[in-house]
């Protein structure tokens, strides 16, 4: 599908899950080179900015995060590719991207002029639309840093096994998070490198922002991957505290219960002359070495501090 927004002194044509007949009209009638219309017939890997006569063609994947019923899910990062000319800016995904239709129904509000003054260029929708992607992660951070808080209070909760998986998730999404952003710095900073027609000095210290915007973006991923693996790893501690007290007490009981075992069997063999067996009180008396056996094993387990 093909919208075509225009300008004073350029169209934006953006085509959602292009096909290779628009690909090849849209490349022709703005004299794209060949190389490009190759590229943005198949999705890339990677992010990436490369220049051509006349052309700037860049790369870009943002992650996007939905919350649904309750559960937060995921679904893979989002590929847009700009080719950026000096009357032209195009851009092609594979699939429908909400943050972009937004863009596009309230175009008006975006900054795409230089210091408000001047006609909008190619470059500085460029700009704007980045921008707001940017803007989206930032939103997309604070609510995993709301999930993380959460998770660190549950754990001095009590529900550390609970917060296994929750922290995990966490992780996951963070990770996804950094690896769906990976490379871009090295792409904004390649569009210094573009002809002065396509970025005049004065649309220069916006490209430098977006650096800027990048670095506070992947700071705060770190950042949070950081105190997502110390959590991870105090949820994980206090967990092998909780098991390893779990397992003194069954063990202690067990050896309580030993000395009990041991007089019941001892007095329930089936054999002539067994000491106390038919005396008067026998088995109070029974039940008194049991008593005794089992307060020698705690009075044991107390000096050697284990209890």
């Amino acid at each position: 599908m093909k919208s075509v927004h225009e300008f004073p002194n350029f169209k934006w044509i953006d085509i959602e899950s292009p096909t290779k007949s628009e690909i090849l009209k849209a490349t022709a009638e703005y004299d794209i080179h060949s190389l490009v219309t190759e590229e943005l017939s198949i999705p890339s890997r990677r992010s990436k900015a490369e220049q051509y006569k006349g052309a700037t063609y860049l790369v870009l994947h943002f992650p996007f995060m939905s919350k649904r019923d309750g559960k937060h899910s995921k679904k893979p990062s989002d590929e847009i590719d700009f080719v950026i000319g000096k009357d032209f800016l195009l851009t092609t995904h594979y699939e429908p991207i909400p943050l972009l239709s937004k863009i596009k129904k309230n175009i008006d509000a975006l900054q795409l002029t230089p210091n408000g003054v001047g006609a909008p260029t190619p470059t500085m929708l460029f700009y704007a639309i980045t921008r707001e992607f940017y803007a989206s992660l930032h939103n997309v951070l604070e609510e995993i840093s709301l999930r993380i808080s959460n998770a660190e209070s549950q754990i001095f909760a009590g529900k550390e096994r609970e917060m296994v998986i929750v922290l995990s998730k966490i992780h996951r999404d963070l990770l996804d998070l950094s690896r769906a952003i990976y490379n871009q710095e090295d792409v904004i900073d390649g569009l210094e490198h573009m002809d002065e027609d396509l970025l005049p000095d004065k649309v220069k210290p916006y490209i430098k922002k977006l650096e800027n915007q990048y670095r506070k973006v992947a700071s705060n991923i770190e950042s949070s991957r950081a105190l997502t693996n110390d959590l991870r790893a105090t949820n994980d501690s206090l967990l092998t505290l909780k098991n390893n007290e779990t397992m003194k007490y069954l063990t202690i009981m067990a050896f309580v219960t030993f000395p009990l075992s041991l007089v019941s069997n001892l007095f329930g063999m089936n054999v002539k002359n067994t000491p106390i067996a038919g005396s008067d009180f026998d088995f109070w008396i029974v039940i008194v070495i049991m008593v005794g056996l089992t307060a020698i094993m705690f009075t044991f387990f107390r000096h050697m501090k284990w209890l």
